[in-house]
């Protein structure tokens, strides 16, 4: 590959990943959150239906 394509695959993976960072932000303040969500017991039920592996 040479120089110049290597600066073109850089310039379109830099175009392709703000591209979608722009489509996240588009999405700040149109998600409406669950006031009542407890996101710790959540991970408390996650770990007894998947409890993890001791190494």
């Amino acid at each position: 590959m040479t120089e110049k394509q290597t600066e073109k695959n850089k310039q379109v993976e830099f175009e392709e990943k703000h591209r979608e960072q722009m489509k996240i932000v588009a999405l700040f303040g149109t998600i409406e959150f669950d006031p009542d969500y407890d996101y710790k017991k959540q991970r408390q039920l996650d770990r007894t239906i998947f409890p993890q592996e001791e190494k």
